[in-house]
């Protein structure tokens, strides 16, 4: 039985050292068990809105208008490398978290549960080159014809 233990057990009176040891670890216990909550409850999220694309992940959050947004190349087949925008202008994009880079901004499109990656990063490059549907985003008659244009996969919702 470990000597923490046995002296809890026992009646004997804890010296210093014990009282630290246990301290300790309950608030390492504590802290994994927030920080665990917390990650769940910050599942990322990729929202396309009218005045620009906003993404939330564990590691912060950012928005960037449309017009600070490079058009994405163009995706290809099985490509798992869809973790990042480029940008043109990094003066308007607002920033909250870890910042690794000025001209690139995180792009977690895997991560998500409840749409296509692909389907949102071709979301992203239609409405970086299309500023004329812009200001529908959000409609229901948008997303069927965002769909439409571009072949989206059945079942795939951009929310």
């Amino acid at each position: 039985m470990p000597r923490g233990v046995r002296w809890a057990l026992a009646g004997e009176e804890p010296t210093v050292v014990h009282v630290l040891m246990w301290t300790l670890a309950v608030l390492i216990t504590g802290i994994a068990v927030v920080e665990s909550v917390r990650l769940r409850a910050a599942a990322p999220a990729v929202a396309l809105t009218r005045a620009g694309v906003q993404v939330k992940s564990l590691l912060g959050e950012w928005f960037a208008p449309w017009d600070a947004l490079l058009a994405p190349p163009p995706r290809q087949p099985f490509d798992l490398m869809l973790d990042h925008l480029d940008v043109r202008e990094p003066g308007p994009v607002r920033y909250r978290g870890l910042r690794l880079r000025r001209r690139r901004v995180g792009l977690p499109l895997y991560e998500l549960r409840t749409v296509h990656p692909w389907f949102v990063y071709d979301a992203i490059a239609y409405y970086v080159g299309h500023p004329e549907h812009r200001d529908a985003i959000g409609e229901e008659s948008e997303h069927e014809r965002l769909r439409h244009t571009l072949g989206a996969i059945e079942g795939a919702t951009a929310r």
